[in-house]
């Protein structure tokens, strides 16, 4: 029902209530009549009600019963990972290692990150001088490993 058909229907009965209390002389049926067409007119503006109540979103799927707000855990286990690469990503470039590209599987618990595996992509990767003659590969794994509290046979670098 759109909003005009439901104002017209409303006038309807509004205008068909009148027609009825002028009809009908002073009776006491007069005071039913009235009683009638306004009990009828309260149900033509409620009518249009559920179906605004429908199409309002229902949250009971999102809260639970105690009142606090449950989580997409895969969203919120990827952005924890998330946090732990960018982390990594900064910590390399402090020690001189820019553009290393970071990938950490792993799965959350709790507070923390249980990590799997951390890849390391170093096709982009850009040395500071003082790095030069080093075995990048170990260094890399050395760090990583220290950075996240791994062990290095966790880490991969391609």
């Amino acid at each position: 029902m759109t909003i005009t058909t439901w104002i017209l229907s409303i006038l309807g009965v509004i205008i068909l209530g009148m027609l009825a209390d002028m009809l009908m002389s002073e009776t006491r049926l007069q005071k039913y009549v009235r009683a009638i067409v306004s009990i009828f007119t309260v149900f033509v503006i409620i009518a249009p009600i559920p179906s605004v109540l429908n199409n309002i979103p229902h949250f009971g799927n999102h809260i639970d019963g105690g009142g606090s707000i449950n989580i997409n855990n895969d969203f919120a286990e990827r952005q924890a990972v998330r946090q732990y690469e960018m982390a990594l990503v900064r910590a390399l470039n402090a020690e001189g290692f820019g553009n290393v590209g970071v990938t950490i599987t792993g799965s959350r618990n709790g507070m923390s990150v249980d990590i799997k595996q951390v890849v390391l992509n170093v096709q982009n990767l850009v040395i500071e001088s003082e790095n030069e003659h080093i075995n990048i590969n170990e260094r890399l794994r050395e760090l990583t490993a220290e950075f996240l509290n791994i062990n290095e046979a966790l880490v991969i670098v391609i």
